[in-house]
């Protein structure tokens, strides 16, 4: 049965995800008027994204005169171009920067990855897993998408398993095709995150710090 779900893995990870797909509301961003400014956008969004077709991003005012055109692209999918559509957590944080009034200028503090559900399904789960694996997903076979979700597979993902031997960790460290797949051109975990998401395993998939 494993072994039929992670041919499924490796098939429903190449396919381009499908529109009208499960919009991740429960997304939440910690930063605050005074930690989201024209500089985070910059590094995390315009940057890598935009700046190589649209130079004119790399300047504040020109991008606050085309912030309408920018959203909109961004929501619908037009833009990246040629690339996988934003990840829902960077979409959130240009529309709350957006909503801000779109600072320039501020201090820039970002969340800490923790073992937590609160803090991974942020950092790791929304942006690395659940755009495919939701219940409108190419992968909805296995939704990712909510914490409920990942508990009533808890057996299945995890059993009796350690962190770092449980069958999640498995199928994301697999040496011939890790999840993410890298053709789906979204970003593998790093060390960093593998090493929280055996120590989220270990200490019983915590929702939050409280």
């Amino acid at each position: 049965m494993k072994s039929l779900v992670l041919i499924l893995l490796f098939t429903a990870c190449r396919l381009p995800p499908q529109e009208g797909g499960l919009e991740f509301e429960t997304i939440r961003l910690t930063q605050n008027a005074e930690s989201i400014n024209f500089a985070t956008i910059q590094s995390e969004i315009l940057g890598p994204n935009c700046t190589q077709c649209h130079p004119g991003y790399s300047d504040y005012e020109t991008v606050r005169d085309n912030l309408t055109a920018i959203e909109d692209s961004i929501k619908s999918g037009r833009m990246p171009k040629d690339r996988p559509n934003l990840a829902p957590d960077l979409q959130l944080l240009i529309e709350e920067w957006i909503k801000l009034g779109a600072p320039s200028e501020s201090p820039i503090q970002r969340t800490v990855l923790a073992p937590n559900w609160d803090s991974i399904s942020k950092k790791i789960i929304f942006p690395k897993c659940a755009q495919c694996h939701n219940p409108q997903g190419q992968a909805a076979f296995l939704d990712l998408s909510t914490y409920e979700a990942i508990l009533e597979q808890k057996d299945y993902l995890i059993g009796d398993e350690s962190g770092a031997d449980s069958y999640l960790m498995e199928v994301i460290q697999d040496p011939q095709n890790p999840m993410p797949p890298e053709y789906s051109g979204l970003e593998q975990l790093n060390v960093e995150e593998v090493q929280t998401m055996i120590e989220w395993i270990d200490k019983n998939l915590p929702e939050s710090d409280l």
